[in-house]
């Protein structure tokens, strides 16, 4: 199943609740909030059915949990539910930068590029972000790479000519470059 996906830090989650058979009431102390395995203080009723919750801290980027349980005012507990979602706050501000300021030009060498990908917030962008590359000269082992902790990796191999490359990396749209000779 496709979990959802936020791009603010403190999402509002909302849940519909049901007290089981028509004319049973909620137990409103009873509801139990957990986020991440940890207890969510400041649930919010918007209505008798639908309750709500907006984190006060901001969630890092990657997936979460969030986690209900109640009784209805006879008693009967609900079949804790849990849902997962997803953070990915989009990248705000990137840095690409060669390993090596020199490759021989002989159509095989591979140098490392290493690529940082920040969310506004200055945090690492969620696992898995895809990074477009591309490059005047030479060709990269992979077009794409994609991020973990906010970081990746890609190799560009060169040419047989000497020549300046200039690296071009993209994510969310938002680009940086570098030159590599």
């Amino acid at each position: 199943p496709n979990q959802p996906v936020f791009i603010e830090a403190r999402p509002r989650i909302a849940a519909s609740l049901s007290a089981g058979s028509p004319g049973a009431a909620l137990d409103r102390a009873s509801l139990k909030a957990r986020l991440d395995g940890r207890p969510a203080e400041g649930l919010v009723f918007d209505n008798a059915s639908t309750v709500s919750f907006t984190p006060q801290a901001p969630l890092s980027n990657g997936t979460h949990e969030f986690c209900l349980d109640v009784r209805n005012a006879a008693g009967n507990a609900a079949q804790k539910a849990c849902s997962t979602f997803t953070v990915a706050v989009p990248p705000a501000r990137m840095s690409v930068q060669p390993v090596f300021a020199v490759i021989p030009p002989d159509a095989e060498a591979a140098a490392p590029v290493d690529i940082e990908v920040f969310d506004r917030l200055g945090r690492p962008v969620a696992d898995n972000t895809q990074v477009e590359l591309e490059t005047s000269a030479g060709r990269f082992a992979a077009a794409v790479v994609e991020t973990k902790n906010g970081r990746a990796r890609a190799f560009v191999i060169s040419d047989k000519n000497p020549q300046q490359a200039t690296i071009t990396a993209r994510a969310g749209g938002i680009s940086a470059r570098c030159t590599l000779t």
